[in-house]
């Protein structure tokens, strides 16, 4: 399934299908308001950097959109490889988030867009337990870095259950053979996806240091 499916698949569940008519007509014609015209709301899933003169119009539908479950929508829009200028809006709305899958989301697309200029607030924000699970993205995100900061931080979110495998898979990306052993705890785990995902990150290092 390519990217662009899942994301649609994914807003049947939390967002397009469950909009009301009206919010749906809302950003659409606001949408329209700009030159752009869309027949059906989930068209801005299948948004790419051509497009890229839409992301302030979309930015202001979090600022007026109530339910969590629209806004989760227009992140999801949002999450384009190179969008970056929608990055700090989302910071803060990941901050302010009450629903966790809404900061989930957020987080996602955080990592789709990919932005290699927000260490230090990913890692602020990975190491901050209150949000939960809704850090996992954000985590997978510190493994481009390969810095020592990112490398420290993902070693010590490996004791942190609700980022643990997220943890592991960036630490595949940028970990370094002093990490091995922090790895190799995990390799025994109850938990299968654990296991395989520590295993599978220790052969990562191995082979392309050892």
């Amino acid at each position: 399934m390519s990217l662009v499916e899942c994301r649609q698949k994914q807003i049947g569940i939390c967002g397009g299908e469950e909009m009301t008519k009206e919010t749906k007509l809302r950003i659409m014609n606001r949408l329209q308001q700009h030159g752009y015209v869309i027949n059906n709301i989930n068209d801005l899933f299948n948004l790419s950097l051509k497009e890229r003169e839409l992301v302030p119009y979309l930015l202001e539908f979090l600022d007026y959109l109530s339910d969590e479950s629209d806004k989760e929508f227009i992140v999801r829009c949002l999450g384009v490889k190179g969008f970056t200028e929608a990055i700090p809006k989302m910071l803060t709305e990941f901050k302010n988030a009450k629903n966790n899958y809404y900061r989930w989301a957020i987080a996602n697309s955080i990592n789709i867009i990919h932005s290699m200029t927000i260490e230090k607030e990913l890692i602020e924000l990975s190491s901050n337990k209150k949000y939960g699970t809704g850090r996992q993205m954000l985590v997978l995100s510190l493994g481009e870095y390969k810095s020592d900061l990112s490398i420290n931080c993902l070693v010590s979110l490996l004791n942190d259950e609700d980022v643990r495998g997220h943890a592991l898979q960036a630490l595949g990306k940028c970990g370094k053979p002093e990490v091995l052993s922090d790895i190799e705890m995990y390799c025994n785990s109850d938990n299968n996806w654990i296991k395989k995902t520590a295993i599978n990150t220790a052969k990562k290092i191995r082979r392309k240091y050892l």
